[in-house]
């Protein structure tokens, strides 16, 4: 009885280490996917493709401005 009350014992301080052990890679895991992250949205490319697209966006804001104004032209003619 006593044996199995000691491998219990032992067997629950095997368990918080694993869970320690697990949150630590998960936290591990959390902070190198937070880096590889910042990494790529350095890189000169990424940089360079989110400044076109933001661009392209200002661009077609202006030019459905300017066919808004058409477009009511057209509405008030009918």
């Amino acid at each position: 009885m006593v044996e199995l009350e000691n491998k219990m014992i032992l067997m629950e301080g095997e368990k918080l280490q694993a869970e320690e052990k697990s949150e630590n890679l998960r936290q591990e895991l959390f902070n190198t996917k937070d880096e590889l992250k910042k990494r790529v949205n350095q890189l000169t490319q990424v940089t360079n493709m989110k400044k076109v697209i933001m661009d392209k966006n200002t661009k077609i804001k202006d030019l459905r401005d300017r066919l808004s104004k058409y477009e009511n032209i057209d509405e008030d003619q009918e």
